[in-house]
């Protein structure tokens, strides 16, 4: 993230300098290839003529040089200007678009786990907030098993290109049955991406695996697949967090609470440990990342997300509502983790805040995880390498500056995501 290289002033050459370019032009330029060197002897008038040639055109590139250098620095603050207006209408652009409805809602048509891995379509009664759970009524008049998980229940929309990569749990369409006297009613089987490929007619497919049967593979377009709904917008619109939020702060205005956290740093518990184990000659702890962060006097939420649940989400919900900028330690634990996607899911599209992504663990591990959601998710920002441990301090210094960035900006809202301004 280095700033903008802009040209040196031009500053007109010193006599000296004239001559000693002459003579570079002389020999490199305007010798002729098809004679040898003029001899020392040669006429005192004609090698007169010859400098008064060379210096004139010299002067003439000289002032192209520094026409070309105007037009350059005209455009750069043309458009650093425009980038920066740019980033802040894209960014009030984000907070002012509606956000696509991502949960079920009463009514909705969703596609709903019954027994034995098996989807079928059906409609919602309610949600149960303390169980998780959503109730559905059949469309094929079934009365059982009307009582599902959260996980298990997918609006009937197909997702977001960014809603789907390599690892991701999907549901897709497999034949039809009859029920009740009556047919042609879908079936559904749960399975795990684990490629994506591009048609030579350009079109996308999803290839991948039966989640109840690894041996079995499937390929479907995206419009054809389903993901379930992120447990924490569940969460929020249980609570109408977000509506209450809006309201208080149209109301107050300038006097709107001061935000609970700066920063919501989010890391896996797996890394931490693994850091500690390695030692701080090979790699980084999250943990001292956000040290690093609060020892500039901000407000940092750690978010350790284990393997496990969280146990209270709404407070994840409130600090990360509040906070101006996200920090996500990436990782191949990170994208195996649900609620850890989660987490970065929700920040990029629900909130729209500014993420920045830091790439953690030891120097040659895999970089698996791009090609799973986490690297659609950032796909256009720019992330902070950590892994060399050598690098460790320019990399910290990288962290804060660009944190710094996003804190000071003016439209600093928490719309968009850290761009390069390079």
């Amino acid at each position: 993230r280095a700033p903008l290289n802009r040209p040196a002033p031009q500053t007109r050459p010193t006599a000296p300098a004239v001559g000693v370019m002459a003579a570079c032009l002389q020999w490199l330029r305007i010798r002729p290839t098809e004679e040898p060197l003029a001899p020392a002897a040669q006429d005192a008038d004609s090698a007169t003529v010859d400098l008064a040639r060379q210096l004139d055109q010299l002067r003439a590139e000289m002032a192209q040089l520094k026409a070309q250098n105007a037009a350059l620095k005209l455009r750069l603050r043309a458009g650093a200007d425009a980038q920066a207006g740019g980033k802040s209408a894209a960014g009030n652009a984000a907070q002012d678009k509606p956000t696509r409805r991502r949960v079920p809602t009463k009514g909705d048509a969703v596609i709903s786990h019954h027994r034995r891995g098996l989807y079928y379509t059906a409609r919602i009664v309610a949600f149960n907030a303390q169980t998780r759970e959503f109730e559905v009524l059949w469309d094929d008049g079934d009365t059982t098993d009307t009582h599902q998980p959260f996980e298990k229940v997918c609006l009937d929309l197909p997702p977001e290109a960014d809603d789907v990569g390599v690892g991701s749990k999907v549901i897709f369409p497999y034949g039809t049955y009859r029920f009740g006297g009556t047919g042609g009613h879908k079936r559904y089987f749960p399975g795990t991406v684990t490629e994506v490929w591009t048609t030579p007619a350009q079109q996308t497919q999803y290839l991948g695996v039966w989640d109840h049967d690894p041996q079995k593979r499937f390929a479907a377009p995206l419009e054809d697949l389903r993901v379930c709904a992120n447990l924490l917008d569940l969460v929020e619109q249980d609570q109408g967090r977000r509506n209450q939020i809006a309201q208080d702060q149209g109301r107050r205005g300038q006097n709107a609470a001061a935000p609970t956290c700066d920063i919501f740093f989010a890391y896996m518990l797996t890394d931490a440990a693994a850091a500690r184990r390695a030692g701080p000659a090979e790699a980084a702890a999250p943990p001292e990342l956000a040290q690093a962060l609060e020892s500039e006097g901000w407000r940092v939420h750690m978010h350790a997300e284990a393997d496990a649940a969280d146990a209270d989400l709404s407070q994840t919900i409130a600090a990360m509502s509040s906070a101006r900028v996200v920090v996500v330690c990436l990782s191949d634990a990170f994208a195996a983790s649900p609620g850890a996607l989660q987490c970065l899911q929700y920040s990029k599209k629900s909130l729209h805040k500014d993420v920045v992504p830091v790439i953690v663990g030891r120097a040659g591990e895999s970089w698996d995880f791009m090609q799973t959601l986490v690297g659609l998710l950032i796909a256009g920002d720019l992330y902070i390498d950590t892994r060399q441990r050598d690098l460790h301090t320019a990399k910290v210094a990288e962290l804060t500056s660009t944190v710094r960035g996003l804190l000071e900006r003016p439209d600093a809202a928490g719309a968009g995501s850290a761009q390069s301004l390079a």
